[in-house]
């Protein structure tokens, strides 16, 4: 299933999509193989949200009733959000779950080593656009794409990373670097956080069916 088949969907309710979505930047992905971008946090929640329902799991996310500030806009709110303890569908990973992954067992600056150049060979980085999913070279678990062409949402908040800035909670981490970065931003301990509602041409995510706390 894919971003797009989500957004398209007419039998999911309104509310539970996207709102004011302008789609994916064809610059920068211009076909379905490459990956899914110009996704906020909030956007990554309501289509784990949907996959979990389609394969009849139960959804890891759930509005709290409460609103939270914009970082950028105090003039704008958002729907805060937390996770259930009980889910069984997709979530986005944890910062220590992705940089596990990412890692592959290794503990380099990249799964591949601490070789810059040969970083290529397995991740889009330093470029015009994004490159199709899954075309370079995978780590040594078989993962594609951990180190650059979108960085990757993460569920840590600010309580729980520690940052100063906003509302609490009202920022996200997110992970892997990008097609638009250097290489240090792609190493696997590398991590930045921004406001969860931000879409960008360089913001994506990656799944995880884990349920959390289990």
């Amino acid at each position: 299933m894919t971003f797009q088949q989500f957004v398209d969907d007419a039998s999911c309710p309104a509310d539970e999509k996207p709102s004011n979505w302008d789609g994916f930047f064809t610059a920068v992905s211009p076909t379905q193989d490459h990956p899914a971008h110009n996704i906020s946090w909030n956007d990554a929640a309501l289509f784990c949200n949907w996959l979990s329902r389609k394969e009849g799991r139960t959804p890891c996310y759930q509005r709290t009733g409460k609103k939270e500030k914009d970082v950028y806009d105090e003039k704008k709110e958002h729907d805060a959000w937390q996770q259930v303890p009980e889910g069984t569908g997709y979530r986005l990973p944890t910062e220590a779950e992705w940089e596990y992954a990412c890692r592959a067992g290794t503990t380099t600056d990249f799964s591949s080593g601490g070789d810059a150049e040969l970083l290529r060979n397995y991740a889009t980085f330093q470029v015009s656009r994004a490159a199709p999913c899954g075309t370079k070279l995978p780590n040594g678990w078989g993962l594609f794409d951990t180190h650059a062409n979108v960085n990757e949402w993460c569920d840590d908040t600010d309580d729980t990373i520690g940052s100063p800035d906003g509302e609490q909670g009202s920022r996200r981490a997110y992970r892997g670097g990008s097609w638009d970065d250097s290489a240090m931003y792609c190493r696997s301990a590398n991590s930045r956080t921004c406001a969860r509602s931000l879409r960008f041409g360089i913001l994506g995510f990656r799944l995880c069916l884990s349920p959390p706390n289990k």
